[in-house]
C-alpha cells in the first residue's frame, strides 16, 4: 500500500528596522533682545490766584484816598449848593405871592429855626471786600511704559532620517509531497 508523505518547510523572514531620527544642528541659540522704555509723567501746575480789593471797605470806613476825598467833597458841596439855591428860589417865589396873605417872613423864620438831623447806626465797614479767585489747575501728560522686543532667529540645519523596515526572506516556504510504497 502506498503512503503519501507531506513535508513542509516554513518560511524564514529576517526583519531589520531603523528608528526615525531628527537631528538639529545650530551654530548659535536664538536671541531675544528686550529694550524697556520707562513711563514718564509730566506735571504742569498753575497755582490759584486770590485778589482782594478793599478800597470800598476803606472808603465806607472813612479811609479814603486824597482824590476820592476831593471827589466826595465836591459831590457834597454841589448837593448843598443846589439845595441852597432851591431854597432861595422857593423863598423868593413865596415873597412874590405876598399878596395872597399870611406872613411869609414868620413862616420862613419858623422853618429855619427847626433843624432836623437823621442819625443812623452802621456797622463798620459797611461794604464787603471784593474777592476774586482764579482757580488753579494741573495738567498731566503721561507717556506710558513700553517694551520693544526683537528676536534674532538663527539658521539651523535640520536633517530627518525616516523610519525604515527591511524585510528579507531567508528561506522560502515549501511543501514536498512524496508517495512511498510500503512493502
Amino acid at each position: 500500500m502506498a503512503k503519501i508523505q507531506i513535508q513542509q518547510t516554513s518560511a524564514a523572514l529576517q526583519i531589520a528596522s531603523r528608528f526615525a531620527k531628527l537631528q538639529v544642528n545650530r551654530s548659535q541659540k536664538t536671541q531675544l533682545t528686550v529694550k524697556q522704555n520707562a513711563a514718564q509723567m509730566n506735571l504742569e501746575t498753575q497755582h490759584p490766584k486770590i485778589q482782594i480789593d478793599q478800597t470800598e471797605c476803606f472808603a465806607s470806613s472813612g479811609l479814603k484816598t486824597p482824590l476820592r476825598m476831593a471827589d466826595d467833597f465836591y459831590q457834597r458841596s454841589l448837593s448843598a449848593g443846589l439845595e441852597a439855591i432851591s431854597s432861595i428860589v422857593e423863598e423868593g417865589l413865596r415873597f412874590l405871592r405876598i399878596e395872597e396873605g399870611g406872613s411869609p417872613i414868620r413862616d420862613m423864620a419858623a422853618a429855619r429855626g427847626v433843624y432836623t438831623k437823621q442819625i443812623s447806626v452802621q456797622a463798620m465797614p459797611s461794604e464787603r471786600p471784593q474777592i476774586t479767585v482764579e482757580p488753579g489747575s494741573v495738567r498731566v501728560d503721561w507717556v506710558p511704559h513700553s517694551i520693544d522686543m526683537s528676536w534674532d532667529v538663527m539658521e539651523a540645519d535640520v536633517e530627518f532620517i525616516p523610519h525604515q523596515v527591511n524585510v528579507d526572506m531567508e528561506t522560502d516556504p515549501s511543501i514536498e509531497i512524496s508517495v512511498a510504497n510500503e512493502d
